[in-house]
C-alpha cells in the first residue's frame, strides 16, 4: 500500500511513528525534494539518518523533511 502526502505539516512528525505501529510490516518512503527529483527510499532505522548536523551535534531522521515536502510511505506486508 503507498500513502503519498503533500504537505501535512501538523502531524508530519507524527506520522511515521504511529502509521508504522498502527499497520506493522516494513515500511519504506522516499521524499520529493524541491527540484522535483525522488530521493532513494528510506527504511526507518536503517538507511534514515539525516545527512546534517544541527546545532548541539544531533542529526535527525529524513522523515523530518515530511514537514514541508511531498513524500510517499510504502507498506509491506
Amino acid at each position: 500500500m503507498v500513502v503519498r502526502a503533500d504537505e501535512v505539516r501538523a502531524i508530519a512528525f507524527q506520522v511515521p511513528h504511529a502509521e508504522i505501529r498502527r499497520r506493522g510490516g516494513e515500511v519504506r518512503y522516499r521524499i520529493q525534494w524541491f527540484n522535483g527529483i525522488w530521493s532513494p527510499d528510506y527504511y526507518p532505522g536503517a538507511n534514515d539518518v539525516d545527512w546534517v548536523t544541527h546545532s548541539g551535534g544531533y542529526q535527525r531522521r529524513v522523515w523530518s523533511y515530511f514537514y514541508d515536502h511531498t513524500h510517499e510511505l510504502t507498506f509491506c506486508n
